[in-house]
């Protein structure tokens, strides 16, 4: 499974999945610019299916977070 999410986080900030490093973190990660964290915000919501409240959207900083988000959809 997280193998897919790395696929679907480096579609969002438009780099090759094999491109990011170990360690996916904001604003140390290629593409993950203040753009990139709004594509990754809607792409968690769309594969979630619903709006992530004002709480979500802050605590998403890095893979682990944005693995638990997705996997609880």
């Amino acid at each position: 499974m997280k193998a897919r999410y790395r696929k679907l986080i480096a579609e969002a900030l438009g780099v090759a999945p094999q491109g990011l490093p170990d360690a996916v973190r904001i604003g140390e990660t290629e593409g993950w610019d203040s753009i990139g964290h709004i594509r990754l915000i809607l792409m968690i919501e769309k594969q979630l299916r619903r709006q992530l409240s004002a709480e979500e959207i802050s605590s998403v900083v890095d893979f682990d977070t944005i693995c638990t988000l997705l996997d609880s959809a």
